[in-house]
């Protein structure tokens, strides 16, 4: 399973506007540094960055969580004046991956309003980032995050399905969509609450 992150500059067009008629080696200085900075950042949590053009920048990012996107994203907003988007998405090839993340982005599906990331995290990086917390708790912590993760797979699945079976009737209805999330987070905690107690 791949996990790809792809971060992309909002507003670059209009913004390079704002830097006057002489702006080449200013856009390049700004590349070059943002560029410099993702990788850094996506490097120190074992990702890779790639540039795809001028204003986007593909990364491999298996294993990553949203409080980790949450904080590369804090991180560029310090450093930056440009805002990015990030949009994940996960297949089992970098294409599907790629195509995961573009429809996230596409139909809205916000994972963190204020730090504009969209799409869809591979339901095992979520897990990994709970269940270090609870390792030191559980007398088998590799069997629950086994189980959880064989339970996590199928709902996943299942909820992949759903979605999809959403976007072809057109559907908008947000209220069906955090039912699912409800539904997951029930089925998740019923796991954690019997592997427990």
């Amino acid at each position: 399973m791949i996990q790809l992150s792809i971060l992309k500059i909002t507003e670059y067009g209009p913004w390079t506007l704002t830097l006057g008629s002489d702006r080449e080696h200013e856009l390049q200085m700004l590349q070059a540094s943002l560029y410099k900075q993702i990788q850094q950042l996506f490097s120190a949590k074992n990702c890779l960055v790639f540039l795809n053009k001028s204003d986007e920048f593909f990364v491999v990012s298996n294993g990553l969580t949203l409080d980790d996107h949450i904080e590369i994203q804090k991180s560029l907003k310090e450093l930056f004046e440009v805002t990015l988007t990030i949009s994940i998405g996960y297949g089992n090839t970098p294409f599907e991956a790629n195509l995961k993340a573009y429809s996230g982005k596409q139909n809205n599906i916000v994972l963190n309003q204020e730090y504009a990331i969209f799409g869809f995290i591979w339901i095992l990086s979520v897990f990994i980032g709970t269940f270090q917390a609870l390792a030191y708790k559980a007398p088998n912590s590799k069997g629950i995050i086994m189980e959880i993760h064989r339970v996590a797979l199928k709902g996943e699945f299942w909820y992949d399905q759903f979605m999809r079976t959403l976007a072809v009737i057109g559907s908008k209805n947000d209220m069906v969509f955090y039912l699912v999330f409800a539904v997951a987070g029930g089925v998740i905690g019923a796991v954690i609450f019997k592997t427990l107690f």
